[in-house]
């Protein structure tokens, strides 16, 4: 395998301003996160005690919490998954309606639910494809994982929002249906991750990634997750702070790798394996 070279400093500086409009230098931003993993540590010590009637004396406590939480099913039995799904649906879409979050037009019932194909296996527990932008009458798809074992009864929901309705699913279908209203093309419905990999090309990372998460952020803050899903949002929350984090110190030679695996599983409670993994994703893929 190559190695894989970090951009350094001055480079990644210059793609922070000019990729992502960010005036802040990597060192501010840096700490930035630092600030926001702190609030949120606190924040999920308290929500673990409010939920379990138990004290937490650390962050990596509430943390470990959590990750025993999402082992919770969400269901029982295999064939009960995409009917799960499709209900939590429902109650998201029932939810923004009465609040008046977002637009729900003809489009939002062109998103699909699809157990995952076999050869997507490498998939996580859901996902979505999207709706090609020449077709407006064909579907977006949201992809589960027809397995009890590995959908969490904390972490469905939202993901849901995530990967569904309002996030990725309702963007791409917005996007296909009303291509008047689209200022330029949006070109990272026809770039697979692996081609965007070898092409650097991951410019529109800030609208499609920053839409889903701007969705969990503006449903939570209207209340629509109960407690026991909240753990995970929070958990998140903590888990983009810590990817700034990583991701800015590998690139800008202040983590060395195992220093970045390190603060991954033991500040930021992350099972070891998948640090190790996603610190190869960040020295392969910045800013994403």
């Amino acid at each position: 395998m190559a190695k894989v070279e970090t951009i350094g400093p001055e480079e990644y500086a210059w793609r922070l301003k000019t990729t992502l409009g960010v005036d802040a230098s990597p060192k501010e931003i840096v700490e930035q996160a630092h600030d926001i993993l702190a609030a949120l540590g606190d924040s999920l010590k308290a929500q673990v005690k409010a939920y379990s009637g138990s004290s937490v004396n650390t962050v990596q406590e509430a943390l470990a919490f959590v990750m025993k939480e999402q082992k919770r099913p969400l269901v029982d039995n295999d064939n009960q998954v995409l009917d799960a799904f499709k209900s939590i649906h429902v109650r998201i879409k029932n939810f923004i309606q009465e609040h008046q979050l977002f637009h729900l037009g003809e489009e939002a019932e062109l998103l699909k639910f699809h157990p995952t194909p076999p050869a997507f296996n490498e998939l996580a527990a859901m996902a979505n494809i999207a709706a090609p932008l020449l077709d407006p009458d064909a579907p977006a798809f949201f992809l589960i994982q027809p397995d009890a074992t590995i959908q969490s009864l904390i972490q469905a929901i939202p993901l849901a929002v995530h990967e569904g309705i309002p996030g990725h699913g309702l963007q791409s279908l917005w996007w296909q249906t009303h291509p008047e209203e689209r200022a330029h093309t949006v070109r990272f419905l026809c770039v697979p991750d692996e081609v965007a990999i070898a092409r650097q090309y991951f410019g529109a990372m800030m609208s499609i990634e920053g839409w889903a998460t701007y969705a969990e952020v503006l449903m939570s803050d209207y209340g629509f997750f109960n407690p026991a899903e909240k753990l995970w949002e929070t958990w998140t929350k903590i888990a983009h702070a810590s990817r700034v984090v990583v991701d800015a110190g590998l690139h800008t030679q202040q983590l060395s790798v195992p220093e970045a695996v390190d603060f991954l599983a033991d500040d930021a409670g992350w099972p070891r394996a998948w640090a190790e993994g996603e610190v190869i994703r960040y020295r392969r893929v910045p800013l994403q």
